[in-house]
């Protein structure tokens, strides 16, 4: 992406968010590792980008997604982002995840990320709940809390792209990469699911909503023992829970946001984005964004995201989840374990339970 791409996406997602009932953006830079771009490159776009956002008149921030391997670099344009985030899982630095230099990655990440934190400078930690960030329960958010992180982001897992890969096998991954645009653009009468046996990366959803319930008790303790740290989306299911609201964390994200590729492709999904073969609506660099909005690929790809099983129709948490996410649908069998779903139905019945203590950590919003 030119210099001049990024601006076009400035001015056209500015200008779509202004005449949008929105009231608050969120514009985030991931993908490959965005510090390896030269600094003078964010020095020239990102005041742009900001400058345009700001003429909307509405609220918005600017945020960063890095591997933290390349602090000299990330120095040199960290004060033009609002969030620093550095994704982490146990076993990242594993010979599951590489193959080469691994103590030596492991050692840097860990050193920029103390003198990152020592510069004064938010930073958050983003983590997905695969089953090494269960395994190792809230003593790893004891490790980051200690370090001097107070705000931690915990995704619940969408299995998709390299997650499906290094869990199900090559030959897998290419037979599903060959029929999931199908899966989410052409009207099926039963969605594809997938089973896992012996799993080693996703976790089943009773795990799952065990481990979120783990997280809002350890939460809960350390802001009672005047603690400030926030751990997202807890506040989230909280609030959907309690007020009756859906809860955009868990429910899908299609029609909320949209999602650039470096070729102007773009998407509405988030793991769509970093897919082998992405299902886009059309090109934000040639087409005008509403036209993209009101695309026949969208329309289909929203109207997919929102066939349901017949149990979540029927559901108690509907209007929280609304059905939750397509792809952790698959995932799910409805029929022989239907009390632990995608939508991590038991970490609301605990909310719902324990409803009165935990709006504390509504009143309390960091």
């Amino acid at each position: 992406m030119t210099e001049d791409q990024f601006k076009i996406v400035a001015d056209k997602f500015s200008s779509h968010f202004k005449d949008s009932k929105a009231q608050f953006a969120e514009i985030t830079i991931i993908g490959g590792e965005p510090t390896l771009i030269p600094s003078d490159f964010y020095h020239e776009v990102i005041p742009y980008l900001r400058q345009r956002f700001e003429e909307t008149g509405k609220g918005f921030m600017v945020s960063i997604v890095t591997n933290l391997l390349h602090l000299p670099n990330l120095e040199r344009m960290r004060d033009l982002f609002d969030l620093v985030v550095t994704s982490y899982e146990p076993a990242r630095f594993t010979s599951a995840n590489m193959v080469a230099s691994i103590d030596r990655k492991k050692e840097t990440w860990e050193k920029n990320l103390n003198i990152y934190l020592e510069s004064g400078k938010p930073l958050s930690i983003s983590l997905a709940t695969t089953q090494d960030v269960i395994d190792a329960g809230t003593d790893l958010l004891d490790k980051f809390l200690d370090k001097g992180i107070r705000f931690i982001q915990l995704n619940t897992i969408v299995p998709e792209g390299k997650i499906i890969e290094n869990e199900f096998g090559n030959e897998f991954y290419e037979s599903h990469v060959s029929v999931r645009t199908d899966d989410l653009s052409i009207p099926l009468r039963n969605r594809r699911k997938i089973v896992i046996e012996n799993a080693k990366i996703i976790p089943d959803f009773k795990s799952e909503a065990e481990y979120l319930i783990a997280v809002t008790e350890w939460l809960y303790k350390k802001r009672m023992d005047g603690i400030d740290v926030n751990v997202y989306p807890v506040n989230s299911f909280i609030s959907g829970v309690v007020y009756n609201h859906e809860i955009d964390d868990i429910s899908c994200c299609i029609n909320k946001g949209m999602n650039v590729r470096f070729d102007g492709a773009i998407t509405g999904c988030a793991s769509e984005i970093g897919s082998k073969n992405m299902l886009s609506y059309g090109n934000i660099y040639k087409d005008n964004v509403q036209d993209i909005a009101n695309s026949e690929a969208k329309e289909m790809h929203s109207s997919m995201g929102s066939r349901l099983d017949k149990e979540c129709r029927k559901c108690e948490f509907l209007s929280n989840c609304y059905g939750s996410c397509m792809l952790r649908a698959r995932f799910w069998n409805a029929k022989g374990d239907k009390a632990n779903c995608h939508g991590l139905k038991p970490f609301m019945e605990y909310i719902r339970n324990h409803q009165e203590r935990l709006s504390v950590l509504l009143n309390d919003e960091h």
